[in-house]
C-alpha cells in the first residue's frame, strides 16, 4: 500500500536525478524541497540515491542546516534498502522526531528491532562490569519510549523481554509495578527459562528482586503465591525466609500447602540445599523452644540400614530431629510431617513404591539377548550385566541376577567389579542418602569406614572401589578436609588405578566449590605424574571443581586448552561443558570455542571431547542441537562423529527429537564400529519414554539391536554399544528418563551433570557408565492425602491418546520359544542340507566309479571279443585248407 501511495502522489516522475540536483543548489530552502520528495519517492527510486548518498550525508553534518533531520531520514532509508541496518540505525536515531515509532512499516520495524539489539547489547556489556558506551546513539531514551508504548498498548510482556535482557532490573520493577496484572507477570517471570539459565550473578539479583516485589504485595493477595516465593528464595539460597513463610503457614493452620511447598523444594534440591547454606533462624514462637532450628536441621540423615536396626534407628532420628519441640504442642505432629518431607524421606519411600510395583523391564527379552551373544565373550558378557542394573535402576529387582548365577559367575576380574557395583544401581532407591546439611552421624560414620578400608589396605583394587563410593556419598561436601587429605595421600601414592579413582574422588567432593588450593595441587600433579590415568581424572576433576562457576573459570580453561598435554587439553574440554552447563542462551562464544577445538586440534581424543562438550553446553536447548551437530556428525573423522551422536543423545535425552533421530539412524550402519557404539547409546537415550506409535524409527531400532546381536561376524565393541542402548532404553523398569534438569523448574542438577560427564568416560573404563544412573528422574505423578498416604481411588484424567504414552509391547514367552522352535527348525534344516550334500557328493563318487568300471568292464568285452574273432577266423581258415 504505501508503495502505491508513493506511485499516485510522484507517477509523473521517471527518475530522481532532476530531485537529486536540487540538492547542490545553495538556497536551503531549494535543498529542504528537493529532500522532502527524495523522501517521498526513496523506497522507490533508492538505487540511484544510493550514489549519491556521500551528498546526503554532508547535509547530515551541516548543522546550519534547517532540513538536517530530513536528511538523516532519508539516508537512514536509503541504507535500509542497502541492507546496512547499523548506519541506518545511525541516522534514524539522528532524525529526530521525524522518525514515527508508530508506523506500521517493514522499515520502522526493522530499525525499532536494531535499536533494540543494540540497546540491550550495551545495558548487557554495562551490567557485566564494561565500559562499551556508544555515545553516538539516543538509543536509551528510544527503549524507553518504546516500553512506554508497550505498557500503555497493554504489551507488557515485550517491554519486560526487553528490560530482563538488557539486565535493566530498574525498569523491570517499574514495568511490573505499574502493570494492569502485576501477579501474571511475574508468574510470567519465574516460569521463563530463559532467565533462569543466565549468568550466576543475574539470576541471584533477577529473583531478589521478585522476592522484594512479592512481598511488598498486599496479604491477600499472596494467599496462593507462596510457593511462587518459596521458590524464588530457593533460588538465591536464602533458606531462613523459606522457613518463617512455612511456620507462618503452619500457624495460620495452612499445613496441606505447607506440605506442598516442601515436595517442590525436595524436588528442585540443588547441592548447595542439601550440602550447604545451613539456615540460620532463631525463636520460632510457638513451635520450637529457645534453640536454633539450624541444630533441630544439622544432624538431620538418612541412610538405610539393616532391617534388624531399622526401628532403633528410627527412633534415634525423630529424638535427634523433634527433641526441642514438645510432643504435647499442637503443631509436632505436622512438623513431623513436614520435617520428613524436607529430608525426602517420603519421597523415596514413594519413588521406591512407585518403581517396585510398575516395573517393566523385559526380562525375557534381555534373557534373549544373553542367549543370543556369545557368553564366552567378557565385553558382551559386562554388557548384559550392565544393561540389566540400567533396566531395574531403583525397582530393587535382581531376579534376572539370582535366575543366571551360573552364567554370572563367568564374570573375571574387573567384570566382578563392575557386576558387584550393579547391585548398588538395582538398589539405588534404598541406598540414596538424602540430606539437608552436612554433619550427620550417619554420613560421617560411613565416611570414617570407607577412610578405613582406604588406609588400612594396599590392595589398588578395593582403594579404587572406596575412593569411588566416597566421592559418591560426599558429593559436594566442600568441608570435608580430612576427606580431602586422605585421597589427596592415595592419589600421591602414584597407583594408576587407586590414583585415578582418588583423583575422580577429590572431584566430586570439591564439586562446584572452585577451591583454587585444589585445582593448582590436581594441576600440579597432572603434569607431574607418568601414569596417564591420573592425569586424566585430574584433569577431569577440575571440571567438577569449576562446575557453573562460568566466568570465573576462563583462566583455568585457557590454562587447559593451550597446554601441550593431549590428555590436559582432553580435560579442558569437559571444563569447559561443566563451568558452562545448560547455559548456551549467553555464552555463544564458548559455543564458537568448541567448534574450533573440534575442527582443528591435533588430537583426536580432544575434538572428540569437544564435540560432546557441545551437548553439555546445548542441554538447554535441545532442538537447536541438530543444527549445531548436522556437518559434525557427517565429518570424515570417526572421533568426531562418535563425539556428535553421543553429544546428541545426551542434549536431546528422552525428547524423540526428530531431526536427532534421522541424523543418528544412518550412523547405524557406519564403517566404524565405535560410531555404531556411539549411535546405538545416543538412540538409546533419545527413545526413552517413547514407544512405536510415537516414532516410526523407534521398531526399527529394536530391530537392529537384534539383528546386530545375532550377526556372528559383527564387531564386539558395536554389540557393545546396541546392549547398553538396549539397557537406557528401558531405565527404571520403563518409568524414568535421564535428564539434567530438576522436575519443575529448568534448573541443572549437579549430580545429573556428574553422571553425565562420568558416562562419557565409558571409552576407557567400562564401569563408569554406572554412573549415569545419577542422571534418572522417575517420571510419575503421585497424589497424597493429608496423613501423606497414597489415597485408595486416584485417577487423572488425560485427554491424550493412550497410544503416545503406552510401554511397548513385553516380548512373551510364546512368542520367544516360537522363535527358539523356528531356530532349531533353522538349524536342523542346515544340518540336513548339509547331510544332503555330503549325500550327493558319495553318490557322484560312486556314479563316477561305476563308470569308471563300466568302461573297464567294455574294454575287457571288446577285447575279448576280438581274441575270440580272431581265433574263429583262423579255425575257419585252417579248415578250408584242410579242405582244400
Amino acid at each position: 500500500m504505501h508503495f502505491e501511495q508513493n506511485l499516485r502522489t510522484c507517477d509523473i516522475v521517471t527518475s530522481a536525478s532532476g530531485v537529486i540536483a536540487l540538492l547542490d543548489e545553495e538556497e536551503a530552502n531549494l535543498k529542504l524541497f528537493g529532500l522532502q520528495k527524495l523522501n517521498a519517492i526513496v523506497d522507490i527510486y533508492w538505487p540511484e540515491l544510493a550514489d549519491y548518498i556521500c551528498k546526503i550525508e554532508e547535509l547530515c553534518a551541516d548543522n546550519n542546516f534547517i532540513g538536517k533531520d530530513l536528511a538523516n531520514l532519508v539516508a537512514s532509508k536509503v541504507y535500509y534498502h542497502l541492507e546496512k541496518y547499523n548506519e541506518a540505525l545511525k541516522f534514524a536515531l539522528c532524525s529526530g522526531k521525524l522518525f514515527n515509532m508508530n508506523e506500521k512499516s517493514q522499515y520502522v520495524e526493522t530499525i525499532l528491532a536494531k535499536c533494540t539489539e543494540m540497546y540491550v547489547e550495551i545495558n548487557e556489556r554495562k551490567y557485566e562490569g564494561d565500559d562499551y558506551i556508544n555515545e553516538n546513539y539516543s538509543i536509551q531514551g528510544n527503549n524507553l519510549i518504546v516500553m512506554e508504548i508497550c505498557i500503555k498498548t497493554n504489551t507488557v510482556k515485550e517491554a519486560l523481554g526487553v528490560a530482563l535482557d538488557a539486565r535493566r532490573l530498574d525498569k523491570v520493577e517499574y514495568i511490573i509495578l505499574n502493570a494492569p496484572n502485576k501477579i501474571d507477570i511475574l508468574h510470567h517471570s519465574i516460569t521463563n527459562d530463559k532467565y533462569i539459565t543466565t549468568s550466576k550473578k543475574f539470576r541471584l539479583d533477577f529473583f531478589k528482586l521478585i522476592v522484594n516485589i512479592y512481598l511488598s504485595l498486599p496479604e491477600e493477595e499472596l494467599k496462593n503465591e507462596y510457593i511462587n516465593i518459596c521458590e524464588c528464595l530457593f533460588y538465591i539460597n536464602d533458606y531462613q525466609t523459606v522457613a518463617q513463610i512455612l511456620f507462618k503457614l503452619l500457624h495460620a493452620d495452612q499445613h496441606l500447602m505447607v506440605y506442598q511447598i516442601a515436595f517442590d523444594l525436595t524436588s528442585s534440591t540443588q547441592l548447595e540445599q542439601e550440602h550447604g547454606g545451613e539456615p540460620e533462624y532463631n525463636n520460632v514462637d510457638g513451635i520450637v523452644n529457645e534453640t536454633d532450628i539450624e541444630t533441630l536441621t544439622s544432624n538431620l540423615n538418612l541412610n538405610e540400614k539393616d532391617e534388624k536396626d531399622e526401628k532403633d534407628e528410627k527412633e534415634e532420628k525423630e529424638h535427634d530431629i523433634l527433641q526441642y519441640v514438645n510432643k504435647n504442642n499442637k503443631w509436632y505432629d505436622k512438623l513431623k510431617k513436614l520435617i520428613l518431607i524436607l529430608t525426602g524421606k517420603i519421597t523415596t519411600s514413594l519413588y521406591i513404591e512407585f518403581l517396585h510395583h510398575n516395573n517393566h523391564a523385559d526380562l525375557i527379552l534381555l534373557d534373549s539377548y544373553k542367549n543370543v551373544i556369545d557368553s564366552r565373550n567378557s565385553i558382551t558378557h559386562h554388557g548384559i550385566v550392565i544393561a540389566h542394573a540400567l533396566m531395574q535402576t531403583g525397582t530393587t529387582c535382581d531376579v534376572f541376577l539370582r535366575s543366571n548365577i551360573e552364567w554370572l559367575s563367568k564374570a573375571m576380574n574387573y567384570e566382578k567389579f563392575s557386576a558387584t557395583a550393579s547391585l548398588g544401581v538395582v538398589y539405588k532407591a534404598k541406598e540414596l542418602k538424602i540430606t539437608i546439611s552436612p554433619s550427620g552421624v550417619y554420613s560421617e560414620g560411613g565416611s570414617l569406614y570407607a577412610l578405613g578400608l582406604i588406609h588400612n589396605t594396599n590392595d589398588e583394587v578395593l582403594q579404587h572401589g572406596c575412593c569411588l563410593g566416597l566421592g559418591l556419598v560426599t558429593l559436594g561436601q566442600n568441608d570435608k578436609d580430612y576427606i580431602y587429605d586422605e585421597l589427596k595421600a592415595v592419589m600421591y601414592s602414584d597407583s594408576a588405578v587407586a590414583g585415578e579413582s582418588a583423583a575422580y574422588a577429590i572431584g566430586l567432593l570439591k564439586l562446584g566449590s572452585g577451591d583454587e588450593k585444589c585445582v593448582d595441587e590436581l594441576l600440579a600433579y597432572a603434569h607431574d605424574t607418568q601414569h596417564e590415568k591420573i592425569t586424566r581424572a585430574c584433569s577431569i576433576s577440575l571440571g567438577f571443581i569449576m562446575f557453573q562457576k562460568e566466568k570465573e573459570a576462563d583462566l583455568l580453561i585457557e590454562e587447559l586448552i593451550n597446554d601441550k598435554d593431549a590428555i590436559i587439553r582432553y580435560g579442558g574440554m569437559f571444563t569447559i561443558a561443566l563451568a558452562y552447563c545448560g547455559l548456551s542462551n549467553y555464552n555463544k562464544h564458548i559455543i564458537k570455542k568448541l567448534l574450533h577445538i573440534s575442527v582443528s586440534d591435533v588430537s583426536d581424543d580432544v575434538r572428540r571431547a569437544a564435540v560432546i562438550a557441545l551437548g553439555f553446553v546445548l542441554c538447554n536447548n535441545p532442538a537447536h542441537v541438530p543444527m549445531f551437530l548436522n556437518l559434525l556428525i557427517k565429518s570424515y573423522n570417526p572421533h568426531v562423529r562418535y563425539g556428535a551422536a553421543l553429544a546428541l543423545g545426551i542434549a536431546c535425552a528422552a525428547s524423540a527429537n526428530e531431526d536427532a533421530i534421522d541424523m543418528l539412524m544412518p550412523l547405524l550402519t557406519d564403517t566404524t564400529d565405535f560410531v555404531r557404539q556411539s549411535a546405538f547409546i545416543a538412540l538409546g537415550l533419545i527413545f526413552q519414554q517413547s514407544n512405536e506409535h510415537v516414532n516410526t524409527n523407534f521398531k526399527k531400532y529394536k530391530d537392529e539391536i537384534v539383528k546386530i546381536l545375532s550377526a556372528k561376524h559383527e564387531d564386539i565393541i558395536a554389540k557393545f554399544g546396541a546392549i547398553i542402548g538396549a539397557g537406557l532404553l528401558d531405565i527404571c523398569g520403563r518409568n524414568a528418563i535421564s535428564t539434567f534438569f530438576t522436575r519443575r523448574t529448568n534448573v541443572i542438577r549437579p549430580q545429573a551433570a556428574v553422571g553425565f560427564c562420568l558416562f562419557c568416560q565409558l571409552w576407557y573404563w567400562f564401569p563408569l557408565i554406572h554412573m549415569i544412573s545419577l542422571t534418572f528422574l522417575p517420571t510419575c505423578l503421585i497424589g497424597l492425602t493429608e496423613d501423606l498416604k497414597v489415597p485408595q481411588n486416584f485417577t487423572v484424567l488425560s485427554n491424550c491418546k493412550s497410544q503416545t504414552f503406552d510401554y511397548p509391547a513385553f516380548l512373551s514367552k510364546e512368542k520367544t520359544q516360537e522363535k527358539n522352535k523356528l531356530l532349531q527348525l533353522y538349524a536342523q534344516l542346515q544340518k540336513m542340507k548339509k547331510t544332503d550334500k555330503a549325500k550327493n557328493a558319495n553318490s557322484a563318487t560312486m556314479v563316477n566309479n561305476l563308470k569308471k568300471k563300466k568302461n573297464t568292464h567294455f574294454c575287457a568285452y571288446i577285447y575279448i571279443y576280438i581274441c575270440i574273432y580272431v581265433c574263429v577266423y583262423a579255425f575257419m581258415y585252417n579248415l578250408c585248407i584242410i579242405y582244400v
